[in-house]
C-alpha cells in the first residue's frame, strides 16, 4: 500500500526528471544573430579606422621626439661621465631620415672627428615622420635641411645646443604637424613646441 507522502515524493520526482529531460528553448545565438554582430563590427570599424590612421602620424611624431630628448640627455650625460667628447649625428639625405649615437674618439687615436667615428646605436623616424631640419644657436646659426650634421657635447657639458623640427602629415588637406625638440646644453634643459622656434639672443 502506497502512502500519500510517498505519493507526493513519486510525482515531485517525475517532475523534476520531466524538467531535466525537456530541452531548453534557449541555447545560443542563432546564425542570424552572429551574422548580424559581425556585419555591425565592421560597420564600426569602416569609421573608427580611418580616425585612427589620421592622428597616428603625430602620436609617433610625439614618440619620436621624447625618443630624441633622451637620447641626446643620454650622450651630454655620457660625455660629462667620461669626461670625452661624444656626439650625434643627424642624416637629413637618407630615404628614411634617423640619428645615431657618437661614442668617445678611440684612445690610440683620440683626435679622431665625429665624421669618422663608428656610430654605436641608429633611431629611423617612423612612418609618417620626417626631420625638417637642425637649427643652431648664435649668430653663425641658422637651420640646416640636408646633409649629415653632427653636434658634439663636451666634458663640461656646455655644448651641444640645437632644435631638432619635426613634421608629420596627418591629413592631406591640411598643413603638416610640426614639432620642435628644442635643447638648451647652458641649463640642460629640453623643450618642446607645437611650432618651429629658434634660438633666442640670451640663449646664443
Amino acid at each position: 500500500m502506497v502512502k500519500l507522502g510517498d505519493k507526493l515524493n513519486l510525482n515531485r520526482q517525475s517532475l523534476a526528471n520531466r524538467r531535466l529531460i525537456q530541452p531548453s528553448r534557449r541555447q545560443g545565438f542563432t546564425l542570424i544573430e552572429i551574422i548580424f554582430v559581425i556585419l555591425l563590427i565592421g560597420v564600426m570599424f569602416s569609421f573608427i579606422v580611418p580616425k585612427i590612421n589620421n592622428i597616428t602620424p603625430k602620436y609617433r611624431q610625439r614618440s619620436y621626439a621624447r625618443t630624441i630628448a633622451n637620447m641626446i640627455q643620454r650622450m651630454r650625460v655620457f660625455a660629462i661621465a667620461k669626461g670625452k667628447n661624444t656626439g650625434i649625428r643627424y642624416d637629413l639625405d637618407a630615404d628614411i631620415p634617423y640619428l645615431e649615437l657618437i661614442p668617445p674618439a678611440d684612445p690610440e687615436y683620440p683626435d679622431e672627428p665625429f665624421s669618422e667615428r663608428k656610430a654605436i646605436l641608429r633611431e629611423e623616424a617612423p612612418p609618417g615622420v620626417q626631420i625638417r631640419g637642425i637649427v643652431f644657436p648664435g649668430s653663425g646659426g641658422g637651420m640646416a635641411t640636408e646633409g649629415i650634421v653632427h653636434i658634439g657635447f663636451s666634458p663640461n657639458g656646455t655644448t651641444g645646443s640645437h632644435i631638432v623640427i619635426l613634421e608629420s602629415q596627418s591629413n592631406p588637406d591640411a598643413p603638416p604637424e610640426v614639432l620642435s625638440v628644442k635643447f638648451n646644453s647652458i641649463s640642460g634643459v629640453m623643450d618642446y613646441y607645437n611650432h618651429e622656434v629658434e634660438f633666442q639672443h640670451y640663449e646664443e
